[in-house]
């Protein structure tokens, strides 16, 4: 069953059930470089970097049914992800067949690392049983500590090449043709 199925009356979508003192916070930081350098004939070669990080720490709350009963749970954390991509690309007119075409080719790597340290997963954190969803007021206490039971790390790397080209058929109608090989590994633990 579901909580849904034991509420005598709907609740407004204004509903919260949360505590006052729940959190969220969430912080990116991000670099950004690139260059590109004309060459003759209208080509250009162009080198591209990003690098984000994602800091985040929280502590949310959500209701399960237990027995008949509503009780309110909670789980926090920390998760960091740091993620980096590189793309290197060759990019220019050609002629063929008395028309001019486009051409790009390039090449592009990505890789990211994640870590989670969570308290609350498995069991979750009881914060209030046998609560009155339809007056609630808040306040459940707030955990003094928390103890992290389950931890992540992941790691993730992407390499790839791509090209694609723009034919010019007739004046109104081209043709763009394109293609993509990406080789992927992840590693989790």
């Amino acid at each position: 069953r579901s909580i849904y199925a034991v509420l005598s009356k709907p609740l407004s979508r204004s509903t919260f059930l949360g505590n006052n003192w729940n959190y969220w916070h969430q912080n990116n930081t991000m670099a950004y470089a690139d260059i590109t350098h004309r060459l003759a004939g209208g080509w250009r070669a162009s080198a591209s970097t990003q690098w984000v990080r994602g800091d985040q720490d929280r502590f949310v709350t959500g209701v399960v049914l237990n027995e008949g009963q509503i009780d309110q749970t909670g789980l926090g954390g920390t998760n960091r992800t740091d993620r980096r991509s590189y793309d290197l690309r060759l990019q220019g007119p050609y002629e063929l067949l008395g028309r001019r075409h486009d051409l790009v080719l390039g090449a592009a790597a990505r890789s990211g690392e994640n870590s989670a340290y969570v308290a609350g997963y498995w069991p979750a954190i009881e914060l209030a049983s046998n609560m009155n969803i339809y007056n609630w007021t808040h306040d459940a206490a707030r955990p003094a500590n928390l103890v992290f039971d389950y931890e992540a790390r992941d790691r993730d790397r992407q390499r790839g090449f791509y090209a694609t080209t723009r034919i010019d058929i007739a004046d109104p109608l081209k043709l763009i043709l394109g293609a993509r090989v990406d080789w992927f590994r992840t590693d989790s633990s």
